[in-house]
């Protein structure tokens, strides 16, 4: 049980942590930073993995989140 509870609530905080990472860098993204300095200053490993978890959380790509939600 205990693992199980474990791995639950591991991917949770995964998610998480993945979403503020979005938000973070959705937020920069609209202030004009390039995709490349966005995904180093909030802690993806590369702009591809950036690229991924933008598509996943919001549905888009990092670009068209910076078109949308530029300022």
């Amino acid at each position: 049980l205990y693992c199980c509870c474990f791995e639950f609530i591991f991917v949770i905080f995964v998610k998480f942590v993945e979403r503020l990472r979005v938000e973070r860098g959705k937020d920069l993204l609209a202030r004009g930073k390039s995709v490349k300095t966005m995904a180093t200053s909030v802690g993806f490993e590369s702009p591809a993995r950036a690229r991924r978890a933008f598509e996943r959380v919001l549905g888009l790509s990092p670009r068209e989140a910076a078109l949308l939600f530029a300022r």
